[in-house]
Order: structure tokens, then C-alpha cells, then sequence
């Protein structure tokens, strides 16, 4: 795919030291479910921001490289959120990380086609991103066209919470979502002692770690999505709802996306 060989550019240039000179415009490379929109055109492998495709029903995934971290923060009890501004605006989330060799461990979200971030990318001027006293900043040049080239290729999904095509239904034949508990996965990330970016973390999770999920946590609504609180393989916590997958054929409210596995 278009995304792991652009990260694999990445990785080289960072052991070989032959990074090229980026244009600041927004670019999307590659067809249909390879495509990736990245920060830069001619940027080879000095990628600031990357968003891949994962395929048909997934959401994409938004990844910072210029945020990379030294160490795992995942298993840091820091309580840092990646937040991102754009034009001042801020829309903060809790990102999971993913190991890119040398360059270290970027920082990576899920978004689907509605996301507010990308809407407000697309028309904005510039966008800061920050994270555990780190920021950079990109122009967003070129974005619009960048993304709506996107979504033209990748038939990724929506809002977590839109329900799958199969499932029970009500009365009036539209899906419900599943009853709690139920069994389901993580897109990765922190669990915490309490329902907020402000809980101390007691276990962390990597992309498609199994959980189950107890109970919805009443009026704790960020970003769009609530807390729950889930049982994971080092015990109970609570994780944020958008960092949290639905089983294929399975509606479970105030979460993100379809499960890949």
C-alpha cells in the first residue's frame, strides 16, 4: 500500500540522512483504498501529517509523524491529548501510537468522512498540532482538493455510531444497538482510572486488543463521543468511546467504527 511505503521512505531517510527539500500543499497519492493524503507534495519521506486509507466500512487513520515520540507514551501515565487547532479552533483527542522504526512513535487517530477536524481542515488556513509540549504547525494549502480527492477513492466509513447494514431491529426496522456488555476491540490507546483526560492511566492497548464493554458512563460526553467503562486483559477501566470499534454486523453507540478482525 501507497501509506506503508511512504512510511517506509520515512524510516530510511531517517537512517540514511537524505531528506529532501518539501513544497507546503497538500497532496493525495496513490487510487481507490491505497490513497493517502499527506501535508506536502515532493515531500518523499519528510511527512508532517498523513492520512491513509484502510480500506472499505474503516475509518482512516490520521497520523502525525513530526510529533514522533522517543519512547512508547503508551505506557506513560502522562495524561497528554493530541490536540489539534485550526485557525484557533481546537478539537483534542487521545491518540494511540504506532511504532515507525527509527523516527520513533507517531501518533495516530481515526476519522471518518464526517469527522468535524476534516471539515474544518478543508476550509481553514492553517492547523497547529500539539502534543505533551510539542507543536507544529502547516498550512493547510491545497487541502480541499487533497481530501476530496480522498474520498472519492476510499470508501471509508462515517460516525462510528451509523449503523452496519446487518443487526436486530426495532419496530420500525432500523437497527439498535447492542445491549451491554458486550465483547468487541480497541483501536488502541489508554485506559484510565476514571472516565476523563484527567484519570490516571492503568493499562494500555494496542490496535484490535479485545475488551468488553460494561456500561456507557452517563453525561461524559468529549469530542463527540462518551466514555465507557470496559474490561480489558490487565483488569476494569475506562476509555474513550471514539478510540473504541464495533464488531462486524454490530451497532454499539458512541463508538467508532467497524472492528478489522
Amino acid at each position: 500500500m501507497i501509506g506503508r511505503q511512504l512510511i517506509g521512505m520515512a524510516i530510511m531517510a531517517t537512517l540514511t540522512g537524505t531528506a529532501q527539500a518539501r513544497t507546503e500543499q497538500w497532496t493525495a497519492s496513490g487510487s481507490g483504498q491505497d490513497i493517502v493524503v499527506t501535508d506536502c507534495a515532493d515531500c518523499d519521506e519528510d511527512i508532517g501529517i498523513m492520512l491513509s486509507c484502510r480500506g472499505e466500512g474503516q475509518p482512516a487513520m490520521l497520523y502525525v509523524p513530526f510529533l514522533a515520540q522517543e519512547n512508547d507514551p503508551g505506557r506513560s501515565p502522562a495524561a497528554s491529548q493530541l490536540v489539534f487547532s485550526v485557525d484557533g479552533v481546537s478539537f483534542p483527542y487521545e491518540p494511540s501510537f504506532e511504532l515507525w522504526g527509527q523516527i520513533g512513535y507517531v501518533p495516530v487517530i481515526p476519522v471518518g468522512q464526517d469527522e468535524t477536524l476534516l471539515d474544518a481542515m478543508q476550509s481553514g488556513t492553517y492547523v497547529d498540532v500539539a502534543y505533551d509540549g510539542g507543536s507544529v504547525q502547516f498550512p493547510l494549502t491545497g487541502s480541499r482538493a487533497a481530501f476530496a480527492a480522498f474520498s472519492r477513492n476510499c470508501a471509508w466509513s462515517g460516525a462510528g455510531i451509523e449503523p452496519p447494514e446487518t443487526g436486530s431491529s426495532g419496530g420500525d426496522g432500523m437497527p439498535q444497538s447492542a445491549m451491554l456488555p458486550i465483547r468487541t476491540r480497541s483501536w488502541g490507546g489508554k485506559v484510565r482510572n476514571d472516565p476523563s483526560m484527567d484519570g490516571r492511566q492503568i493499562g494500555s492497548l494496542r490496535e484490535m486488543d479485545p475488551i468488553t464493554v460494561i456500561e456507557e458512563v452517563p453525561h461524559s460526553m468529549m469530542n463527540g463521543y462518551p466514555w465507557f467503562r470496559i474490561q480489558f486483559a490487565g483488569g476494569e477501566g475506562y476509555q474513550w468511546g471514539g478510540i473504541i470499534c464495533q464488531p462486524p454486523g454490530v451497532t454499539i453507540s458512541g463508538t467508532f467504527g467497524v472492528c478489522t478482525r
